[in-house]
């Protein structure tokens, strides 16, 4: 984190403000979009959990079905 800061410091120092302005643009629209694949990562990790929580429970109960055979 604090390389980043440092090559933004130095990025300022050597860009006009038309630039500068292109480059924040940017930066705000590539946190936009690791936010929206954070968000996608957690429905996914939501949706495994429930697959594997429901794919548990169907063992189980296989299993004792197959005891009492």
């Amino acid at each position: 984190m604090m390389l980043l800061m440092m090559m933004m410091l130095m990025l300022m120092l050597m860009l006009g403000d038309f630039e500068m302005t292109q480059l924040k643009q940017r930066l705000m629209e590539t946190e936009a979009q690791m936010s929206r694949i954070l968000q996608a990562m957690e429905v996914v990790q939501q949706k495994v959990g429930a697959a594997v929580a429901d794919t548990a429970n169907l063992m189980v109960c296989w299993c004792r079905v197959v005891s009492f055979s």
